[in-house]
Parts: structure tokens; sequence; C-alpha cells
């Protein structure tokens, strides 16, 4: 098991809009001694940013380069958020296919094993249909699954989601915002190339049993999100600053034989930061990862 974090670590900036690329953080991150990123490809599609540009590909074939020189390897990455599989429902959703291509082709020259992606949510005349959202998803993810493996990456990992209620007033229902909902959306995928990505922070806010929830997806958990959280908010925030049990969850993942990384998806941690200290800010985060793993059984 090793750290790894994303490269949304630092991707807001005090001042509004205004972002450090993932070339920046990768720098920052090598020198404060990470080894294993997280590319997060849905910042990098926000209009004007990277993944929008013509020269797409050869964004991540510097980025690539660059990785290769720090001696950092990238594991994840992050596929664009939108509700996958309502078309009619979702604006732009041709422009949005294309950026998921797009990701997935710059995961791959990144050299990325497992696509982190959320489910979407099958809504027919506007009603939620459990079956139907098991079903499209299965046949969307499945297809997606067999594209990453064409790409020489290991598949899609599905996410489990911050569960708001059956009919939450900002989002429609998740099916995967359950351990129950995941591991069927997972299993009806009958895949391989498709398993689950671990949110601590969404799993806090949803009051799952985490360690009963990790020996229930046992094999099937392939990328883990590492964040915490007051269980009040989704605050993405780095461990220890929240109040998830992390020394009675963490050692479940050696004990399931999880074989991924511990990645941080702790985006808001240093969004209030300023510049001059995102050296020693960042190397807290290693220090308090090095900590985690212990935890984890992974040193």
């Amino acid at each position: 098991m090793r750290l790894s974090t994303s490269t949304n670590l630092l991707f807001y900036t005090r001042q509004p809009r205004q972002i450090i690329g993932a070339e920046a953080c990768a720098r920052l991150c090598a020198q404060a001694g990470y080894r294993v990123l997280d590319i997060n490809c849905c910042e990098n599609a926000d209009p004007g940013c990277p993944l929008t540009q013509d020269d797409w590909e050869q964004w991540a074939t510097r980025l690539r380069r660059q990785a290769d020189a720090l001696g950092v390897t990238f594991s994840q990455s992050h596929n664009p958020i939108y509700n996958v599989i309502e078309p009619d429902l979702t604006p732009d959703y041709a422009w949005q296919e294309e950026l998921t291509r797009r990701s997935m082709i710059a995961a791959a020259i990144l050299g990325v094993r497992w696509v982190v992606a959320h489910a979407g949510t099958a809504l027919p005349g506007g009603v939620y249909d459990r079956g139907e959202t098991l079903r499209r998803n299965a046949d969307y993810f499945h297809a997606l699954g067999e594209k990453a493996r064409s790409l020489g990456m290991e598949g899609i990992a599905l996410e489990n989601m911050a569960y708001l209620g059956p009919y939450s007033a900002t989002l429609p229902p998740q099916l995967c915002a359950t351990t129950e909902g995941l591991i069927a959306q997972i299993d009806a995928c009958d895949s391989e190339a498709v398993g689950a990505c671990w949110d601590f922070g969404h799993a806090n806010l949803g009051h799952e049993d985490q360690a009963e929830s990790l020996r229930r997806l046992g094999k099937r958990l392939k990328a883990t999100h590492v964040n915490d959280n007051l269980g009040a908010a989704d605050d993405h925030t780095l461990p220890f600053l929240g109040n998830i049990a992390w020394e009675t969850i963490l050692p479940v993942l050696t004990e399931i034989g999880y074989a991924g990384d511990l990645t941080y998806e702790i985006h808001k941690y240093l969004r209030r930061v300023p510049e001059p200290l995102y050296p020693v800010m960042i190397r807290s985060t290693v220090d308090t990862g090095s900590y985690l793993l212990r935890l984890a059984g992974g040193l």
C-alpha cells in the first residue's frame, strides 16, 4: 500500500479564478515526498482547462514526461462528473462524453491503473427508477471498463457517494450512496474491469459502518479517496480534522487484501493557504499519510 494524492490538492488558490496546474502540483508533491499521484480529470475538464484544449493529448504527454523525470507515477484518475445514463437530462452530454474519452486516453498516457467514476441515475419521466439505474449503469460501465482495458488500464472504480436522502433538494437519488447499492451496481456490471472506489468522507456522511462496509466490498475494492469531515458537509479535509475513526477502519484494508493505494482527495484542505506555506503544509499531509499507512498495516 502506498500514499498518493490527487492533483486537485492545489488546483484552487486563495485568489478567485486562479488555479494551479497539475504540473506545478506534481512538482511540489514530489518535493514533499510523494511518489504516487492521482490525476483529477474533473477540474482539468473545466472550461479553459487542459482537457478542453486542442492540444490536450500533448499536455498529457508532457505531464507524463515530467512525472518520469520527478520519479512519480500516476495510479488513479477521476473522470468528469455528470449523469452518464441520462443524455436527455444532461446539458452538453455529447461534449461531456468527449471529455470522458479524452480523460480516459490521458489517464492511459499517464500510466493510470484504475479510473474512478460516478454512476448515473435513471429518471424516466423525471421519476427515479432503481431497476433502470442498475441496468443502464451496467451497460455503460461494462463498456467503459472494456475501453479502459483496451487502453492498457485495469478498469473503472465506481465511487460510493455522499448520501443526502432518497430525494435530495440538490441531487437526484444515488444508488451508490449506500454499500448495498454500490455492491449491487458493481455486480450488475458483471466485469472484472469494474470495481469500487471507497470515499471515506462520503461514507461518513452516510453514517456507514465503514469497517463492515469494507469487509462486504472485499475484493471489489480497487481504489480509495481518503478524506475527513465532521459528518455534516463534504469537507474533503485531512484525516484527523474530522470525526472518522481511522484507527478502527484502516486495518480492515489489510484484512481484506486491498492491493491499491491510500489516495488523498483533500482539495479543500489547502484552499485558503497562502503560497509560501505550500511546501510545509504538503509535507504535513505526507507525515499524516505515513501514520495512516501504519494504521492500515501498509508500512
